[in-house]
């Protein structure tokens, strides 16, 4: 990753550069998705029981990480 792309990945991390907000807790979101890429962060995480959220709700890293994992 060269300096740009991890500025950018840090400023989606922490909220500065957004394309939502959570509809779990209402703080700042980044969904590459929705900024018109064909994947997103979470395809790369752990998977998490995303059961507890209304099909196709898309949370934050932090909502994400606190769920259960699979």
């Amino acid at each position: 990753m060269d300096d740009d792309a991890h500025t950018q990945t840090i400023a989606q991390i922490q909220g500065v550069e957004t394309t939502h907000n959570c509809e779990r807790c209402g703080q700042p979101a980044y969904c590459a998705i929705e900024d018109g890429n064909s994947q997103c962060w979470c395809f790369e995480l752990a998977r998490r029981d995303t059961s507890s959220l209304p099909e196709g709700q898309c949370v934050c890293r932090a909502c994400l990480a606190s769920l259960p994992l699979l």
